[in-house]
C-alpha cells in the first residue's frame, strides 16, 4: 500500500476498515470521491489470504464477490484491486455484459482458481445459473457497491437470487453514496442484525471540496454559448466533465465544440456507444489525451476519474442525489491529497423546481445562494 503511494487513510477508510477487519457487516454511506473502493478492497484481500487457498483449477469458485451496477464501475474496481491482489498472488476476474454466449462459456472455463470476482448482477447471474454454473459455495465476503444505484436500476431481484447462492454466514458490506428508504430496507434484510452503520458527512450532500456555481440563463442556446466561451479557460485549469440529459445531445454538443473550438479534444460517453468505445473514451480522458468528456449520468456514478478540475451540467440532474454524484466527480481524491474542484450547473426558467431543491441543499450546507438562484427557486 505504501509503495503504491498511499501514506494515510481517508476518513471513510479509517472508520470502515477496522470494522470490516473485525468481521462485522457494514452499511457505509459517504459522499463521492472519498476513497470508498479501497475501503473494501484492502479488507477483502486480507480476508482472502486468511482462507484455505484455492488450487489453480479449483472449481469451488471465488472467495469474495463485489457487485456493482455498471460495466464501467466493474472494470474500474477490478483495475484498482489487481495491483494489490498481484502482490499477494491472488487473482481477480471481471464479469460484465456485452459478450456473446461463446465468450461467456470461455469466461466460465477460466473461472477456476480465481479468488475475487467483480461483476454486474445480470452477468454474474448468467454465469451462476448457466450450464456449467459458477459455484459460490466458498464466498464468505460480498460487497454491494453503489447499492442505491443498483436498486434504482432495478437489480434488486437479481441481487436477491445471487445472495441465495451464497452461504448465510457470509460477511456483507453495503456501500452507498446516498441513503434512501429502500437502501435502509434492504440493509435490514441482507445484513446481519448487528451490522455497523457508518456515515461520513451528511448523506445527500455534495463534497465540501467542490465550489458550486449556479448560472441562470435565458434559454438552451445561451447555455451552449456559455459553454463555448468558458471551455478555453477551463482547459487551462484541467479536464472538464460535461453532463447532458439525453444521449443524442452528447454527440450534438461534441460536434459544436469540435467545430468552434478545434484545439480542444472532446469525447463522448453514453449508453448508445459500444462498450469498447466507452472504455477507450474513459482511458483517453483519464490519461489526459482528451480535455472534455461529454456524457450522460452513466459517467457520473462511481467512476474514479482523477484530476477532473471541473464538472459542468448543461441540464440539471434528475434529483438531488444524482446532482451530488455529478458534483462529486470534480476534484477527485488522488493518492496524495483531496484536490479542489469546481462545478457549474446551468439552469433556465423551466428548471425552477430543481432550483428550489438546490437552494434548500445550499442552505443546509451553508453555501452561498446567489440572487439569481434565489429568484428562480421561488418561482417553483
Amino acid at each position: 500500500i505504501a509503495s503504491a503511494g498511499y501514506s494515510e487513510p481517508t476518513l471513510v477508510q479509517a472508520q470502515t476498515i477496522p470494522v470490516i477487519m473485525a468481521g462485522r457487516d457494514v452499511l457505509v454511506t459517504a459522499a463521492t470521491g472519498q476513497g470508498k473502493t479501497l475501503a473494501f478492497i484492502w479488507p477483502i484481500l486480507c480476508h482472502i489470504i486468511r482462507q484455505e487457498p484455492l488450487l489453480p483449477h479449483d472449481e469451488t469458485g471465488p472467495m469474495a464477490l463485489v457487485l456493482v451496477p455498471t460495466r464501467e464501475l466493474a472494470t474500474q474496481v477490478s483495475n484498482q484491486a489487481k495491483p494489490f491482489a498481484k502482490a499477494l498472488r491472488l487473482r481477480v476476474k471481471t464479469v460484465i455484459g456485452g459478450q456473446g454466449k461463446y465468450l461467456l462459456q470461455q469466461e466460465l472455463d477460466k473461472m477456476g482458481g480465481v479468488e475475487l470476482v467483480v461483476a454486474t448482477p445480470g452477468r454474474l447471474l448468467d454465469v451462476v445459473t448457466g450450464k456449467k454454473g459458477l459455484r459460490l459455495s466458498r464466498v464468505t465476503m460480498i460487497v454491494l457497491d453503489e447499492a442505491d444505484k443498483m436498486l434504482h436500476m432495478g437489480f434488486e431481484a437479481q441481487v436477491r437470487k445471487i445472495l441465495a447462492h451464497v452461504r448465510p454466514d457470509r460477511q456483507t458490506l453495503l456501500f452507498s453514496a446516498t441513503l434512501g428508504r429502500r437502501v435502509e430496507v434492504v440493509a435490514r434484510e441482507w445484513l446481519h442484525v448487528d451490522y455497523v452503520r457508518i456515515a461520513v458527512g451528511r448523506t445527500g450532500e455534495a463534497s465540501s471540496h467542490v465550489a458550486q456555481h449556479v448560472i441562470v440563463l435565458p434559454n438552451d442556446s445561451a447555455k451552449i454559448q456559455f459553454l463555448l466561451e468558458l471551455l478555453p479557460t477551463l482547459q487551462q485549469v484541467g479536464r472538464t466533465l460535461v453532463f447532458v440529459a439525453r444521449r443524442e445531445a452528447c454527440e450534438v454538443l461534441a460536434k459544436r465544440v469540435r467545430e468552434q473550438l478545434p484545439k480542444i479534444n472532446v469525447e463522448t460517453l453514453h449508453g448508445d456507444k459500444h462498450q469498447s468505445d466507452r472504455q477507450a473514451a474513459l482511458r483517453a480522458f483519464t490519461k489526459g489525451d482528451v480535455d472534455v468528456l461529454i456524457g450522460t449520468d452513466v459517467a457520473g456514478r462511481g467512476l474514479d476519474i482523477p484530476h477532473v478540475a471541473t464538472v459542468l451540467s448543461m441540464d440539471p440532474a434528475k434529483n438531488l442525489d444524482a446532482h451530488v454524484h455529478r458534483v462529486g466527480r470534480a476534484g477527485r481524491l488522488s493518492k496524495d491529497s483531496q484536490q479542489t474542484g469546481s462545478a457549474y450547473t446551468l439552469l433556465t426558467a423551466k428548471d425552477s423546481a430543481f432550483a428550489f431543491v438546490l437552494r434548500k441543499s445550499f442552505e443546509r450546507e451553508n453555501r452561498e445562494i446567489t440572487p439569481e438562484l434565489d429568484q428562480l427557486s421561488r418561482q417553483s
